[in-house]
């Protein structure tokens, strides 16, 4: 899928809607999907969505903490993407900040367990 998408102009990828299964994988933490798609397309990567978020952005909001490492894979960027703000007035730190979605919440039980998973966007990543 990825070779036939790589050769797409881009009315070819908007007809095909891959703007829109890129943002569901990157919503659902996808993070295999994200890496090939990217390959095939890396202009995904700076491409935003309805609220002005770019893939980094929409990983801190859903706290998908595997796809929000890629950036840590990109050096360069750190700085740009971390002065991003989005339609809300948000930038990276304000997403981290938030609570997680509900449905990550619900797959982990207790109130300990909760504030320990809360806890880790903090913690450094060295």
């Amino acid at each position: 899928m990825c070779e036939h998408i790589s050769n797409l102009d881009y009315e070819e990828l908007l007809e095909a809607d891959i703007h829109g299964a890129f943002e569901i994988a990157v919503k659902e933490g996808m993070v295999e999907f994200i890496i090939e798609v990217i390959k095939a397309c890396p202009h995904l990567m700076i491409r935003v969505d309805d609220n002005l978020r770019n893939v980094f952005m929409c990983s801190v909001a859903y706290h998908h903490e595997k796809v929000f490492s890629l950036l840590y894979g990109l050096k360069a960027s750190r700085a740009t993407v971390a002065s991003i703000i989005d339609s809300s007035g948000n930038t990276l730190l304000h997403l981290a900040a938030k609570l997680s979605p509900p449905s990550q919440l619900a797959r982990i039980s207790g109130a300990t367990l909760h504030m320990q998973r809360e806890l880790q966007w903090y913690k450094p990543s060295l």
